[in-house]
């Protein structure tokens, strides 16, 4: 017999096996088989599979099995009675396999399926099925005398136009997203994914691999390799889960990078700014109580910072972080930068009520929502036009008590160390600040604090120690106590700032300066704070034409103003000129009246005689003494003269804020204050 032969009739032979058992298969109704189904699902999972729909069967060397209106049950108490809803289900399967009592699914399509996941208010999942397992689990033990079937296994796993929600039953919130299409793979213990779905009108997609279905139940950790993307953004996940149900043991190498952090608004559920471009890199993992980052490096724009924070999902949250930055530009962060022009006394806006500070409630609330402990240091920040150099923070925030000690920078050739402590938990909310700044150019810390350029040049010393209680700053500065004292060197004003305050003395104020701004050779205030009332303690501007001596009261809760400024002529040609003047009215409207009464009695026209040896002795009186144009400089005799004493006018009605150091209500200097509220 040729060996032709022999093939013919094996070939035959194996064709009217098949078609024997085609016909066999065809023969059978699968819809019988429905109770066994579902209680084989039982067995392997406690949850019951329902089929209302019928078999449909096609038959070829892969014959598939399809079936309409299937549902898996979900948890008990869940917030809907089925976890997986398909509109259709479809199973192809080798033939000859089947001969053997195997079951290897070739593809296995869910066609309109809406799959709820979510969690109860312990945390626990309703993908943690009867045995612990998730998403799969080994068949219960056979019946005496009987085989198991072992539970199948499955190439290709296909997913179209369906839904899936995740609800948050510790929060009681939930998210949904679309599936276009999920093609999942199973090869060598690995599953290959291809995800395209629709987050909102964000559309995502998610390639890579993770561990085959048996790897959630077993001891080994879980793995995952994935490359998310979100318009011009994109991740990179890598790395394994000891525990996926409780997400402990992870081990992650996390890094994205994209034009725009908005590009995650969908995946996120968040209004993330649209800053960038930006590119992150870190390594996540989970500590007792939450997850950490270590070693990140973050860009945004042409800023660099890094460190490592970790987060506790406590009750009360708690973030804990240590960075240092090479650069951080705000502008990078949506910080706008400071204002270059200069003062606009006419524009400045005010509250509805007429009033500087706001009595808007502060969002004090917020600080008791989580604790921090934040340490930073960033050898420049930069708000320009103005860079701050070698800033170190230390914040902390507990049970709602917010302290930060200290906060130090250098800024325009000098320095700046505050220590600020905010206690929401109390109410009023009791606040204390104490700002020391050593020889920083006037210009460059107004341009930080109020985005100015009513003084220019001027080096300056700032001491305030300060205190109060409120939960609106209307309130923390009518009732604040303290001291505040302040000494500026050689510089120059804004004219029309000049104008303003000064009305008819600008002239003599201005004297031997030109263009827009007029010479300072030093400015000294001290001001003693007493339930919101600020009173003078000495008050001093020395100017080329003369020396303006100041005296008076602020008062911070009515910000009413009443300073009275009497000039001294430096020459015996501008003595005309020397009038006496009565600053008054609120620190958003004041008005410069001359003072009638020193006018009536002849007291105008006075030329200062005061002699140099006075200059120079009280410059230590005031402690602001200084050389070369440093604070103080030259201010002796102005601090001197300033000083309170029994022939001094006394304040005739309340007065309000000081006004950046100077004590005058100025519209100008009231626009600077409030841009440096919130």
């Amino acid at each position: 017999m040729r060996l032709r032969t022999v093939l013919i009739g094996l070939a035959v032979l194996m064709v009217a096996i098949l078609a024997g058992a085609a016909a066999l298969v065809m023969s059978v109704d699968f819809n019988q088989y429905k109770g066994l189904i579902a209680d084989q699902v039982k067995q392997a999972t406690g949850r019951d599979l329902t089929i209302v729909g019928d078999f449909k069967l096609a038959l070829s060397l892969r014959p598939s099995v399809a079936v309409e209106n299937v549902g898996f049950a979900n948890v008990p108490g869940g917030s809907r009675p089925q976890m997986v809803v398909l509109k259709r289900l479809e199973v192809q399967m080798q033939l000859l396999p089947l001969l053997s009592r195997r079951i290897e699914v070739d593809r296995l399509v869910l066609d309109g399926a809406d799959i709820l996941l979510e969690t109860d208010k312990k945390g626990r999942g309703n993908w943690v099925l009867s045995n612990g397992a998730i998403g799969a689990a080994a068949a219960s033990p056979a019946p005496e005398g009987e085989s198991a079937v072992p539970l199948p296994q499955i190439g290709v796993v296909q997913i179209r136009n369906s839904l899936v929600t995740y609800r948050d039953g510790q929060t009681n919130t939930s998210r949904s997203f679309r599936i276009e299409k999920l093609n999942a793979e199973t090869k060598d213990g690995r599953v290959a994914l291809d995800l395209a779905a629709l987050i909102g009108k964000a559309a995502v997609t998610a390639k890579g691999s993770i561990g085959a279905p048996e790897m959630l139940a077993g001891a080994a950790p879980y793995p995952f390799d994935l490359t998310i993307t979100s318009a011009n953004s994109s991740a990179i996940l890598k790395g394994t889960v000891r525990d996926v149900a409780e997400m402990r043991g992870i081990a992650m190498d996390l890094s994205a990078k994209g034009k725009a952090l908005s590009d995650w608004n969908g995946v996120t559920d968040a209004a993330l700014p649209p800053l960038g471009p930006y590119s992150l890199t870190a390594k996540a993992s989970d500590i007792p109580g939450g997850y950490g980052l270590s070693g990140l490096k973050l860009t945004m724009g042409g800023s660099s910072l890094g460190g490592d924070l970790t987060l506790q999902l406590a009750k009360r949250p708690k973030l804990t972080a240590a960075l240092s930055a090479d650069r951080i530009d705000l502008k990078d962060f949506g910080v706008t930068p400071a204002a270059s022009g200069g003062v606009q006394p006419s524009s400045g806006a005010v509250s509805g009520d007429g009033r500087v500070f706001p009595a808007t409630p502060l969002p004090l609330a917020g600080l008791g929502l989580a604790d921090a402990d934040v340490k930073l240091a960033a050898k420049e920040v930069i708000r320009a036009p103005v860079t701050l150099s070698n800033v170190k923070l230390v914040l902390s925030l507990a049970a709602g008590k917010l302290q930060i000690r200290p906060f130090s920078s250098g800024i325009g050739g000098g320095t700046v160390i505050a220590n600020l402590s905010l206690d929401s938990a109390r109410t009023p909310a009791p606040v204390a600040l104490d700002l020391t700044e050593s020889n920083v150019e006037a210009g460059k810390l107004l341009q930080v604090l109020a985005g100015t350029t009513v003084l220019s040049g001027g080096r300056t010393n700032l001491k305030a120690d300060v205190t109060g209680a409120g939960n609106s700053v209307r309130a923390i500065m009518a009732g604040l106590n303290g001291k505040l004292d302040y000494a500026m060197g050689s510089g120059s004003i804004n004219n029309d700032f000049a104008r303003l305050l000064l009305a008819d003395l600008f002239r003599l104020f201005s004297f031997g300066s030109g263009g827009d701004s007029s010479n300072l050779r030093c400015v000294v205030a001290h001001f003693d704070i007493n339930r919101g009332l600020a009173t003078t303690r000495q008050l001093a501007i020395e100017t080329s034409g003369a020396t303006i001596i100041g005296n008076g009261t602020v008062n911070l809760a009515t910000e009413g103003l009443d300073i009275h400024l009497v000039p001294h002529a430096t020459a015996a040609n501008l003595a005309n000129l020397a009038v006496p003047v009565i600053v008054g009215g609120t620190m958003a409207h004041p008005h410069v009246v001359p003072d009638a009464a020193a006018i009536a009695t002849g007291a105008v026209g006075g030329v200062v005689t005061m002699p140099l040896t006075a200059l120079s002795t009280i410059g230590s009186i005031a402690g602001f003494g200084g050389s070369g144009g440093a604070p103080g400089a030259g201010c002796g005799a102005a601090a001197a003269a300033s000083q309170p004493g029994p022939a001094a006018r006394q304040p005739t009605s309340p007065a309000g804020q000081i006004l950046q150091g100077v004590g005058n209500g100025a519209k100008g200097a009231a626009d600077t204050l409030k841009s440096l509220l919130p």
